[in-house]
């Protein structure tokens, strides 16, 4: 059996806080401390910005156990989206992330990690509602089993390189009129990291999000899978687990043998001949519906094409185009 990651948070945060989702019950979401839990977050020598944090995990972890949402990536599927150009100066509409299929889902990864940072086990995506403004928060799980969290993303009509770069800002104003000081904040290198960190999580995210995701109930767990009705018990059982990218991740595995065994180069006419290569995969969004309706922002994933390929190296969902 894999083990479950976010329920292994739940349970932590459950144990560390005794009775803390019943009290977000009560409160509709809020987080509703006890003077014992704040000795608790006392203990841990936490300041005001890390109590901020504690809060938003915790309404993560309480959202996340109603759901029990898990998405698990093929590895080589996860490295090649990971591989995309940076999110940060995209002009995909930020819009795109309302398509997220539930609430509250936890990505388990394999290759997400930013230099200089542990490796990460995945990451919880939670939109957090209000009255104002709703807000995507991301609450990264490193591989050791702590949990962290950070910057969340306001839903608005900017693009998304727009709306990242507006969180970051936001975030170093609000430390600065509340007297906290954050060296890290004023850290080129951090600041670097945290943009590295988000840019990855969006990408997972994202192919989530696109209309032709490709993914499936996980056969094995689906024999025991059974949800919760009424009372939680955060048991296994209760997690529906989601295997991503099964199918695409072994025509990756295909084409990286089948263009690796090849020496030859194809030729292009008189022009220097090019060796084969891959122009990397995006994604690509476009509206549906009348103009003066409704309509609906639809987003899909773009795989990367093969370059002068030769024609049996090319995958059937892989586009080729140029000269053989």
């Amino acid at each position: 059996m894999n083990k479950c990651v976010p329920l292994a948070v739940i349970k932590q945060f459950g144990n560390e806080f005794p009775g803390i989702y019943n009290r977000c019950e009560d409160v509709d979401g809020d987080v509703s401390f006890t003077s014992k839990d704040l000795q608790t977050i006392l203990s841990h020598g936490t300041d005001m910005q890390d109590y901020w944090s504690t809060v938003e995990v915790i309404k993560t972890c309480h959202l996340w156990r109603k759901f029990k949402q898990e998405y698990r990536f093929d590895p080589d599927l996860e490295e090649m989206i990971l591989e995309q150009d940076s999110l940060m100066d995209s002009k995909l509409p930020t819009k795109v992330l309302e398509s997220i299929p539930f609430q509250s889902v936890f990505v388990q990864t394999s290759r997400f990690a930013v230099k200089g940072l542990n490796a990460f086990a995945g990451f919880f995506a939670t939109v957090h509602k209000s009255q104002n403004k709703n807000r995507l928060f991301f609450c990264p799980v490193y591989a050791s089993g702590n949990v962290c969290g950070i910057l969340g993303i306001e839903f608005s009509d900017l693009t998304l390189g727009e709306t990242i770069k507006m969180t970051f800002d936001n975030y170093q104003n609000m430390l600065k009129d509340n007297g906290v000081k954050d060296e890290k904040a004023a850290d080129e290198s951090y600041y670097s990291d945290m943009c590295r960190m988000m840019n990855q999580m969006l990408q997972l995210l994202l192919y989530i999000c696109a209309a032709n995701t490709e993914k499936e109930a996980d056969p094995e767990h689906e024999k025991m899978f059974h949800p919760a009705k009424g009372k939680i018990r955060d048991q296994y059982k209760e997690v529906k687990i989601w295997n991503v990218g099964k199918e695409t991740g072994a025509i990756i595995r295909n084409m990286k043998h089948s263009t690796g065994s090849r020496h030859s180069v194809a030729h292009t006419g008189s022009h220097t001949p090019k060796r084969t290569h891959i122009r990397k995969g995006h994604y690509h969004h476009y509206w549906k519906g009348p103009r003066k309706g409704e309509r609906q922002l639809i987003l899909n994933w773009v795989a990367p094409t093969i370059i002068n390929g030769a024609s049996e190296d090319i995958p059937l969902t892989i586009t080729k185009i140029g000269n053989v």
